[in-house]
């Protein structure tokens, strides 16, 4: 498509909505006519339910499969369930096999089955073959145009073959060279191969040393080694290297995107599949788990205080510093879960570097403790006149920063190491720990101590 200019589009929002309750449809169209996809997206994620199936329906096929491509989870799960098998298919075929997959992909099966019976048979065979992995898999990602060609033939040959294929212009690529079998040999850029000698076969002038990644291959893991090798493109075999597919920049681009949507929502306890604009009613039965979790947690961190209360109603300047310290440590253990967590996600960090990870936190927790244990420490015994008030909040602080920073490293790698998501360590969880740790060690102390400070 071709290039279009940015707009404000918070001013063409309200005046669509004003239109659309008007009831002035036609008005519509001339006013978003000329928009890029994903600005019509922004103005249909906006839009009540009916609102955005009458916004879609002023488009042509191939603006309205690109607008497709662009809104939230909410509209495309409303869209897709009202339009019918044979609009579906006809959005689809405007698209790419793997961005057709994804759209698809959302359908109940027997839909499904109907808008792949709609399609044309060398579509509906690539979009059949993509189903068949997980969305967040190298194959499930994977485009399926690319450029193979035998290592028997000259460059000569080559390109009159090239010139022959109708490929997207705007994507950059290599030429791999496969055998007899479509078995991945090596990779040729563009380039070498303009400029070499019209006689030399590709087999001598293509590179071997080829970068691949599996069909079953996480989307993560991909990202990483386009990132670490700076690539355009990787290719995409099977277990036998037969070669199926190429992931581009662009497609990494959007791995990145939404694995970092992914790792923020879960670190906030909300729901990954949740989107700006659902509804009341399905953003709280979507939040509600991790309600109740954070419910749990803190019940405990309740119950500790309830089991101290006597400590606290005898010396009720030890609820002054309970949220100072246990804030003060819950910020310390973010710190380190943001620390860990992108390490792991960037490929520096392993569960084989958590004794060496945790010591060294504990360490810094050690520090921090002590420069802000001391300093708050002295502010109690002024404040109350009593050291040995002065020397419980300190020795708080630094138990509360030493537990903070140890289990910002541990529960990361170690849920990694299961197999969950270590953003799952999310800070809501992570904070009401640390608040157990903080008012046990804190109360704990005044306990022991307690003949000292009345």
């Amino acid at each position: 498509m071709a290039a279009m200019k940015p707009v404000s589009i918070g001013k063409i929002i309200r005046e669509v909505e004003r239109l659309l309750d008007a009831k002035e449809l036609d008005k519509v169209k001339p006013l978003i006519a000329g928009l890029h996809p994903s600005d019509i997206g922004i103005i249909i994620d906006h839009s009540e339910s009916d609102d955005k199936l009458r916004i879609l329906s002023l488009l042509d096929d191939e603006t309205a499969a690109h607008v497709l491509l662009t809104v939230d989870s909410e509209s495309l799960d409303y869209i897709v369930k009202a339009l019918d098998s044979r609009r579906i298919s006809e959005l689809t075929s405007e698209m790419e096999p793997a961005e057709a997959t994804d759209i698809i992909a959302e359908l109940p099966a027997k839909k499904r089955a109907k808008v792949i019976e709609s399609m044309p048979k060398e579509e509906a065979d690539k979009v059949s073959e993509l189903l068949k992995f997980k969305e967040t898999s190298a194959g499930g990602i994977m485009g399926t145009d690319f450029i193979g060609l035998a290592e028997d033939l000259t460059a000569e040959e080559a390109l009159k073959k090239v010139r022959g294929i109708s490929l997207d212009p705007n994507t950059p690529y290599y030429i791999y060279v496969v055998d007899k079998d479509q078995r991945l040999l090596g990779v040729l850029p563009f380039r070498k191969l303009v400029f070499a000698p019209p006689s030399e076969k590709l087999a001598n002038i293509m590179n071997r040393d080829v970068i691949s990644v599996n069909l079953r291959d996480d989307q993560e893991e991909v990202a990483k080694l386009v990132s670490k090798y700076d690539l355009l493109s990787v290719p995409v075999v099977d277990e036998e290297r037969h070669l199926k597919g190429v992931i581009t920049a662009d497609d990494v681009m959007d791995i990145i995107r939404d694995e970092a949507t992914e790792d923020i929502m879960r670190m906030s306890g909300a729901a990954v599949s949740e989107a700006i604009f659902t509804s009341p009613r399905r953003s709280a039965m979507k939040r509600l788990p991790w309600l109740y979790l954070h419910l749990g947690t803190a019940s405990i961190t309740a119950l500790i205080i309830g089991v101290y209360q006597q400590t606290l109603s005898a010396f009720i300047a030890l609820a002054v510093f309970m949220p100072l310290i246990a804030s003060v440590g819950g910020s310390a253990g973010v710190q380190t879960l943001a620390l860990i967590v992108r390490g792991i996600a960037l490929g520096e960090v392993t569960f084989h570097d958590t004794r060496r990870l945790v010591l060294k936190e504990i360490a810094v927790g050690l520090l921090t403790g002590l420069l802000i244990g001391v300093f708050v420490a002295i502010f109690a015994y002024l404040w109350k006149g009593n050291p040995v008030f002065g020397l419980i909040i300190g020795a708080s602080f630094i138990a509360s920063q030493i537990f903070a920073c140890g289990i910002g490293v541990f529960t990361p790698l170690t849920l990694r190491k299961l197999g969950i998501d270590p953003a799952l360590a999310s800070s809501p969880f992570l904070s009401s720990l640390i608040d157990c740790v903080s008012y046990f060690s804190l109360l704990g102390f005044a306990t022991l101590f307690l003949k000292y400070l009345k």
